[in-house]
């Protein structure tokens, strides 16, 4: 069985190129998604790109995810997961806007999605495989129910990927944080620059550098944001409620986003989730042992 984001391989944000709908909320013509080519009758055509292709539909799936404090998510499907997920935050309620990106996202990050994901890209993927094993447990912590060691665990690797990013182009981030937000501005101004830059690739770059910067790595006294999903906060023990199931999973997308921007910045990584193998099915087999453990266990 192929998990969602397999299902929908031509739509994925970042990745391909489509024509914008008429209406924000009319996603009719998603199926039409290609590679770079515009389906025009039954004749194909290269079509050319720079900083505002599809900038438009990018920014409003933006400006919905920021308000839940979320980047924009690679290898989801757009038709089968953000287009709709970004319109039910939109719609919804300031009070109900938290539990449909936790509900939505908690399916979309399946056991079967992380587990196809750990095995084909983050055991290797270059920086990403340096982490596997802190993955592997972080993941695993996750599905037996214990969110506070997940976090705890995941959080370091994100800091050390981006490092390690930086020092294969020969540059030294230095101590503290500062040097991580510089890299993250290098991966936007890098699509900038690209004679190849799409708009709708630009806004996902721009939207992740956002919110590292005014969120993740934000200084903590001057942090207002949501579920304490602060890298200071944490790690220095300043917060005490991080332990959310909701942060792992901004930890997952912010994870999918740096195997996104290695791929573009060194080449040999898929846009699109990858499918299911009998290797990620009996991985994703054990992760859902560890989760009716839990579950058992709580009964």
């Amino acid at each position: 069985m192929r998990h969602a984001a397999v299902g929908d391989r031509q739509s994925t944000v970042g990745a391909t190129h489509w024509n914008y709908p008429a209406e924000k909320n009319d996603f009719r013509d998603l199926h039409r998604l290609r590679f770079g080519i515009a389906a025009v009758g039954k004749v194909h055509r290269f079509m050319s790109s720079n900083a505002t292709t599809n900038r438009q539909f990018a920014e409003w799936l933006a400006s919905a995810f920021r308000e839940v404090d979320w980047p924009i998510p690679p290898y989801l499907p757009l038709g089968g997961v953000l287009s709709p997920l970004a319109k039910a935050i939109k719609d919804a309620s300031k009070d109900e806007k938290l539990e449909i990106v936790r509900e939505k996202l908690a399916n979309a990050y399946s056991s079967d999605y992380l587990a196809s994901m750990f095995v084909d890209r983050y055991t290797r993927i270059p920086h990403v495989r340096d982490f596997a094993r802190q993955i592997d447990e972080s993941i695993r912590t996750y599905f037996c129910g214990y969110t506070f060691n997940a976090v705890a665990g995941m959080l370091p690797v994100l800091e050390g990927i981006i490092r390690k990013m930086a020092a294969r182009q020969n540059r030294d981030v230095g101590q503290g944080t500062g040097g991580l937000k510089v890299e993250l501005q290098i991966l936007v101004d890098r699509e900038q620059q690209s004679p190849h830059c799409y708009g709708e690739r630009l806004v996902v770059l721009e939207a992740f550098r956002d919110f590292v910067r005014d969120r993740l790595l934000k200084k903590t006294d001057g942090y207002d944001g949501l579920n304490e999903f602060n890298r200071h906060g944490i790690l220095h023990g300043i917060f005490d409620n991080f332990g959310q199931d909701i942060n792992f999973l901004r930890l997952i997308t912010l994870l999918d986003l740096l195997c996104f921007s290695i791929g573009l910045v060194e080449g040999g990584v898929s846009m699109f989730a990858p499918p299911e193998t009998p290797e990620s099915s009996s991985l994703a087999a054990k992760y859902l042992a560890l989760r009716s453990f839990h579950i058992a266990s709580t009964e």
